[in-house]
């Protein structure tokens, strides 16, 4: 009772002391940081940091404003409260940022750096591994280009601590060695003592008792000669005996355990008693003295249910149905059973809500993320989609440029050979007036070179029709480009110069004009296989004319860009309409014989 009284005068003090110093200077302000938080309960504390969150305000000092808070939510993450922590310390994280952007000083900057350490160390115990190391990477990309500075250190640390709770405890170990070696560097005793502790849980967590000792030594070490007059002590001493006690060396884990407890009751740290005292309840258990495990654990459940703490009672509970077991008091532990489980249900629910908050607050975030991932996506899409359209019309222009020299030298062409023809047969007409004695000679000669420029004269008609038809293809893609795209600009020039281009062409359009080419040349030819045959096709009238030219079948598949192979078949399927055998040779001599008896 005096206990009480003696902790609500203190508290009261304070308040009036505040409230005194409210025009005053921040001493008084930081006098309330420094307040040993285990001195108070948790209404206590939770109302001393709103005081002085309120006077920084007042103040409008937006720096010590976030510095509390930060330390506040230690308050929050100490109590088991890891949703509220977390979401304080996204909300302080938001402002320094903003503050960075206006003010990049040194001080915001190391609050930066303690406020993404606490707030990864938060979504670490509130199950967001994923973000948590996000955190801890932000700390190492902004403040870690020094390979020994402190920031390094805590982001290594951090990294420790969150593989450690998923269960990779290898790489967990080397994260905290790194961080360790670096506050080695620095003789920094704090950062020893927070990764010591961190390395001596993830040995008790594998099972490396003998290794964990030595960590928690380590720490037990800085505490006395740091002397550190916080809760330090108490879990130093708390550590190094469940150390002991997992290695069964029950006399010494019980040693530390009753020297924790005495500082615990010797600086009022009412909510680490409870603690103490079931581990204290456990260690006589292992012993096997159960007269005292059992008043021990009796106690530890009355002040369990004192302060509320519902996770130590369900396991004092079931401590008590153990003790009743080994005595033989079958009644007393299946009852003690019975309130554990109870207590264990409730609790249940309770983690199977809190683990429901901890999925939306990741949905949320996920949701979020995934909307600017689509916005950059849709952006990039667009921009690739005006790239290629672009790259569609400068190729479609550089290749109707190509197709018109093409076709202006191919009409040329054949202009120039119609009239070589022309000229030839004027001077086989003279040589034949003549009488020469060597016209036979010469016209032998001159039918060779017919010959020879009829084939000529036959493939650059049928070249001519292949252009005419890559004409119509490419004349039908820009119509298809200027109705699918809106076109503007240079783009929308660049399409009208291209068609006026193809406009301007006058190629052969058909195969009607390319018979009345090769009519020049062999007149009548078309008519009479017309009348001879009416069932051919006009492809079959089109091998007929290139075998009366005395092409080969290698030659007809190259003009005709087509394969050997299916031009002997086109060949046969016309010797059949023609009535010859497969015996026969198929050529002119052939040809003509057949229209010798037409005729």
């Amino acid at each position: 009772m005096n206990r009480c009284i003696c902790r609500y005068s203190i508290f009261v003090f304070l308040l009036f002391s505040v409230v005194l110093s409210w025009s005053q200077t921040d001493s008084s302000l930081y006098f309330l940081q420094q307040i040993k938080q285990d001195t108070f309960s948790y209404k206590e504390k939770e109302s001393l940091f709103k005081t002085a969150v309120q006077y920084a305000k007042v103040k409008q000092d937006l720096y010590l404003e976030i510095k509390i808070r930060i330390k506040e939510s230690e308050l929050f993450f100490y109590e088991g409260n890891y949703r509220v922590a977390t979401q304080n310390l996204e909300d302080c994280l938001k402002q320094i940022n903003k503050q960075l952007k206006i003010q990049p000083s040194q001080k915001w900057k190391n609050l930066h750096i303690d406020c993404l350490a606490q707030l990864g160390r938060s979504k670490v115990y509130f199950g967001l591994y994923d973000e948590a190391i996000v955190n801890f990477k932000t700390i190492m990309e902004l403040y870690g280009d020094d390979a020994k500075s402190e920031a390094r250190a805590k982001a290594y640390n951090g990294l420790g601590i969150v593989f450690a709770a998923r269960g990779h405890y290898k790489l967990a170990e080397e994260y905290l060695l790194k961080s360790l070696n670096i506050y080695k560097v620095q003789n920094n005793p704090r950062g020893l003592y927070i990764v010591y502790s961190n390395l001596g849980g993830t040995s008790l967590e594998q099972g490396k008792h003998e290794e964990a000792l030595t960590y928690c030594y380590e720490v037990h070490k800085i505490v006395l000669h740091e002397k550190y007059e916080g809760s330090e002590q108490i879990y130093s001493s708390i550590n190094l005996a469940i150390a002991y006690q997992n290695l069964k060396k029950y006399d010494l884990a019980e040693k530390y355990l009753l020297d924790a407890w005495e500082m615990a009751k010797r600086k009022k740290y009412v909510h680490l008693e409870s603690y103490i005292l079931s581990n204290y309840a456990d260690n006589l258990y292992l012993q096997g003295k159960y007269d005292q495990a059992l008043k021990a654990t009796q106690e530890v459940v009355l002040q369990c249910r004192k302060e509320g703490v519902k996770n130590r009672e369900m396991w004092a509970l079931k401590l008590l149905s153990n003790i009743y077991e080994k005595q033989g008091n079958l009644a007393m532990s299946l009852k003690y059973l019975k309130q554990g489980n109870a207590l264990f249900d409730t609790i249940y629910a309770k983690e199977t809500d809190e683990k429901i908050l901890s999925l939306k607050f990741q949905f949320d975030n996920y949701k979020a993320t995934q909307e600017i991932c689509m916005k950059e996506k849709n952006l990039q899409l667009y921009k690739e989609q005006v790239a290629k359209r672009n790259l569609w019309i400068a190729f479609l222009l550089l290749l109707s440029i190509v197709f018109g020299i093409a076709i202006v030298f191919m009409v040329k062409r054949i202009l120039l050979q119609c009239r070589v023809n022309n000229l030839m047969k004027e001077r086989m007409s003279k040589m034949q007036e003549g009488g020469n004695k060597h016209i036979e000679e010469i016209k032998t000669k001159l039918e060779q070179e017919l010959n020879s420029k009829n084939k000529e004269l036959a493939s650059n008609a049928l070249l001519l029709l292949k252009f005419n038809e890559l004409s119509s293809t490419l004349t039908t893609k820009v119509k298809a480009l200027k109705v699918n795209f809106a076109l503007k600009g240079k783009e929308k020039l660049l399409l009208s110069e291209m068609e006026s281009i193809l406009k301007d062409f006058v190629p052969i359009q058909s195969w009607n004009e390319f018979k009345v080419y090769f009519e020049q040349v062999d007149g009548g030819f078309f008519k009479h296989l017309e009348q001879s045959y009416p069932n051919l096709t006009p492809n079959e009238q089109r091998l007929c004319a290139l075998i009366r030219l005395n092409l080969n079948t290698k030659e007809i598949a190259s003009l005709t860009n087509r394969s050997f192979k299916s031009v002997e078949m086109a060949k046969l399927r016309l010797r059949k309409k023609l009535a010859l055998t497969t015996d026969e040779n198929f050529n002119e001599d052939t040809l003509y014989t057949i229209l010798s008896k037409i005729d």
